[in-house]
């Protein structure tokens, strides 16, 4: 219990980092949340991430649906949602969208009356003269 303790504040230390940074500078360092003694560049964050996931799939982490430099630990994950600083920003993208308009979805008439047409010539006779 002590240390799944010691890596959910380890986590929670990472994330507040994560969510606290400035993403301007793509030479400042960020915590790796799988292994908090990964320092890697803001630039390469992402590739790492993806080989670090890799490496530790006993870790029981999720991406944040708003911000995907957001790995969180999955039983913090709804907490993070709620209070997820680019969740503001999706949302208000969200609001900028009018979904009132919409394109022709009317369902075509089909002509019931169709029937095959009949079709003099045969390709079959062509080479027989």
């Amino acid at each position: 219990a002590c240390i799944c303790q010691f890596e959910c504040f380890v986590a929670r230390v990472t994330v507040v980092f994560i969510m606290d940074v400035d993403y301007d500078d793509p030479e400042e360092l960020e915590i790796c949340p799988y292994d908090p003694v990964h320092r890697i560049r803001r630039k390469r964050f992402p590739y790492h991430l993806v080989k670090c996931r890799k490496n530790h799939v006993d870790q029981k982490f999720k991406a944040c649906p708003f911000n995907a430099r957001h790995v969180i630990p999955i039983l913090e994950l709804n907490y993070h949602i709620r209070v997820c600083p680019d969740r503001n920003v999706v949302e208000k993208r969200l609001e900028k969208v009018d979904y009132t308009q919409k394109g022709n979805t009317e369902v075509p008439s089909y002509n019931l009356e169709w029937s095959k047409p009949v079709v003099s010539e045969s390709w079959d006779d062509d080479g027989k003269l």
